[in-house]
């Protein structure tokens, strides 16, 4: 069991440059087609090109990462301790952008352990499906604006108060 363990531990795939660079590139490309997918299916206030632009670098990131990892248990974990250190603090505007999110790293995942296929397949039917359900205009939203009017204007200091505030006289 320990000669086990230890071979599990010690296991590592080494990548020539060419491999390395495919996997890089491929997930650049598909973190391009994210990128085109967030542009086309935002519109108005609600797209931010800096969100866009990190959507293409986390792919490449995640693909990185899952590179550097290869199939060491041992290196696996320890990322794992040092990512989970990792707090985000921004707050997501809106729901579509957690999908673009989990797409991106599907995404890197799957080109750092070099399983292209499923990249390009799923991105291309998660591609399709948020460009028709993108387009999709909700009209019963209504947006609600409330402002605050003030009830009561106090030229001077030395307003008299039961002119101010007429209940006061009936509570006495």
């Amino acid at each position: 069991m320990r000669s086990f363990l230890n071979e599990l531990i010690q296991q590592v795939e080494v990548l020539s440059m060419t491999e390395i660079l495919t996997q890089i590139l491929v997930a650049a490309a598909l973190g391009f087609v994210i990128y085109l997918s967030y542009y086309m299916s935002h519109t108005g206030t609600i797209y931010s090109r800096k969100f866009n632009t990190s959507l293409v670098v986390l792919a490449v990131l995640t693909t990185v990462v899952m590179t550097a990892i290869g199939n060491n248990v041992a290196l696996s974990l320890g990322m794992v301790g040092a990512l989970s250190i990792v707090r985000f603090r921004t707050a997501i505007k809106d729901s579509r952008d957690t999908v673009y999110i989990f797409w991106t790293v599907v995404v890197g995942l799957t080109c750092g352990v070099g399983d292209y296929i499923t990249a390009g397949i799923g991105s291309a039917i998660v591609f399709l499906i948020l460009l028709v359900l993108g387009r999709i205009k909700n009209e019963s939203r209504m947006l609600l604006i409330v402002r605050e009017k003030p009830i009561i204007s106090i030229p001077a200091l030395d307003v008299d108060r039961r002119y101010v505030f007429p209940e006061e006289k009936d509570r006495r």
